[in-house]
């Protein structure tokens, strides 16, 4: 009688998102904060909080207004997907704060791609000769009250702080990188005040604490490391006696 040892390794697989999946999740959680911070980066010398001066500083700058209007909405939604996974990864442990972060989440980030699809607008209407027409018009869309506006920003900042405590609460970050993501609450603040940099911030506390995390849910289906050999040795000396038993 032959007995047979299967070693596995002794770390614990990570709670693994139902959607949208460990791929989806974990290259949205690596790439759309760190993308989403050089935006922020890249767009600040022509971010205006008024109208004029803003689609000035777009028409003088368009290369750079290009990549800024199509790249953020892209990785605004991979955000959103990597929130979404992280809401579903820590329902077990806290489902209310999980379900009401992913929804906020949701809620709020919606309200960055209505802006970026307003300031294209503005973009298109950057010539000497509509100026005056798409500075009014971008004016009103950050003055007049509006659910996108009103209630993104609050919702931002709630939904990553409940994320980051369940997170907390699940065992999947620490107490430095829940604070981390609780930071990406910055990024209301740096688009509302016209001071990309803070929002820049805010991501990259985001990259920080998603980052370690979307990385070990893309190897989670990789194979197991190989035991270490003084603990399959240990292993194998504790079968000894029943073979000789057996035997």
């Amino acid at each position: 009688m032959t007995d047979t040892t299967t070693y596995r390794s002794a770390t614990p697989q990570p709670a693994l998102p139902v959607f949208p999946g460990r791929w989806a999740t974990g290259i949205s959680m690596l790439v759309a904060p760190i993308v989403l911070a050089v935006m922020c980066l890249l767009a600040s010398g022509i971010y205006k909080y008024f109208g004029r001066p803003f689609l000035s500083a777009m028409a003088a700058q368009p290369v750079i207004t290009e990549i800024f209007l199509n790249v953020v909405p892209l990785a605004i939604f991979l955000l959103m997907l990597a929130a979404v996974g992280l809401a579903g990864a820590t329902r077990g442990t806290a489902p209310r704060l999980s379900d009401l972060g992913g929804g906020a989440a949701l809620l709020g980030l919606c309200g960055p791609i209505f802006f970026v699809a307003i300031e294209f607008s503005g973009f298109q209407l950057s010539s000497p000769k509509y100026l005056a027409a798409g500075a009014y018009m971008y004016d009103q869309a950050n003055m007049v009250p509006r659910i996108s506006l009103n209630i993104s920003g609050p919702a931002i900042i709630l939904a990553f702080i409940l994320l980051a405590v369940a997170a907390r609460k699940a065992g999947l970050m620490g107490r430095f990188r829940a604070v981390c993501l609780a930071a990406t609450g910055l990024l209301p603040f740096g688009f509302i005040g016209a001071f990309l940099p803070i929002s820049a911030l805010g991501f990259v506390g985001c990259a920080i604490a998603l980052a370690p995390l979307g990385l070990r849910w893309l190897r989670a289906g990789s194979p197991s490391p190989a035991p270490d050999p003084a603990v399959a040795g240990a292993a194998t000396l504790g079968t000894l006696p029943g073979k000789i038993t057996n035997g």
